[in-house]
């Protein structure tokens, strides 16, 4: 196969920091390939970057296609609907390209972070007694298992240090509910319950990961982003969350580019701090 039309050619760098995330067309997902894209640029990581864009129409979003304008950085759109297995067919052929392109390159390329963003919030206002199960199956097959998906198509192709961020919430804590954090307890049951199979998915990897390699120091992480002023975050537009995306993914960077192998299994904020569970 040739390689993607939307690729990018970047000037050669003896290795190049790669970054692969979902759910990339708006949100969050979006302002991490912004922000990737002008670190990379600016020389942040000192050796160039390759920024692989995913969502299920990405070359119909005008948001992405505007990101192609960065110098030393190849940047990509690869369609990918996390709930469709013959989707991750695609992904993992067009990840053995990418190994193929960098064979002939003389440059070897694992994908160092993954951020598994892509995720819906389906049913919130539901509660015993007009549960939305047809919605709770959908939100369990995009939140857990497309998360899982991910990390099991990119695992051949992650670098031995690499980290895998599971974009939580605090919402699926289980620690702040039993401690009266929250107000409306019956209220997005469906949301929260994908939220916190995530967190024990990303404990549970961590772990498997561990005790596969443990010559490897891959690393996987919850993090919560807060309260996010996007469209899911609020709800359509109806209420004004406080945080915005620039300030939670600038953090979110961050506190991925300080973790160490010790912190894989933990579910951070985006400030850092260790969340209850």
């Amino acid at each position: 196969r040739q390689p993607p039309s939307s690729m990018v050619v970047a000037e050669k760098r003896d290795k190049t920091l790669c970054v692969l995330i979902t759910g990339a067309s708006r949100g969050i997902g979006l302002e991490l390939v912004k922000q990737y894209l002008l670190r990379v640029g600016r020389g942040n990581y000192g050796r160039g970057g390759h920024v692989i864009a995913c969502a299920r129409d990405p070359d119909k979003s005008m948001d992405l296609l505007r990101c192609f304008t960065v110098d030393y950085v190849s940047y990509e759109l690869v369609p990918l609907d996390v709930t469709d297995p013959g989707s991750f067919g695609d992904l993992h052929e067009h990840l053995q390209d990418l190994d193929r392109i960098k064979e002939l390159d003389g440059v070897a390329q694992k994908i160092d972070i993954v951020f598994n963003n892509a995720g819906v919030a389906l049913g919130r206002d539901c509660s015993l007694g007009t549960v939305d199960y047809d919605a709770w199956r959908t939100s369990f097959d995009t939140n857990v298992m497309g998360a899982v998906r991910v990390v099991e198509t990119v695992l051949p192709h992650l670098a031995d240090d690499a980290t895998i961020v599971n974009v939580s919430s605090g919402l699926g804590s289980i620690g702040r509910v039993r401690n009266g954090g929250f107000n409306t307890l019956t209220q997005d049951v469906i949301y929260r319950s994908t939220k916190a199979a995530l967190n024990m998915t990303t404990a549970c990897c961590a772990a498997e990961l561990r005790a596969r390699a443990p010559d490897k120091a891959i690393k996987v992480v919850s993090i919560d982003p807060g309260w996010v002023n996007t469209d899911m975050g609020s709800r359509g537009g109806t209420v004004k969350p406080p945080l915005e995306p620039e300030q939670v993914v600038r953090g979110m960077i961050d506190v991925v580019a300080d973790l160490k192998p010790e912190d894989s299994g933990k579910f951070l904020s985006w400030e850092g701090a260790e969340m209850p569970w």
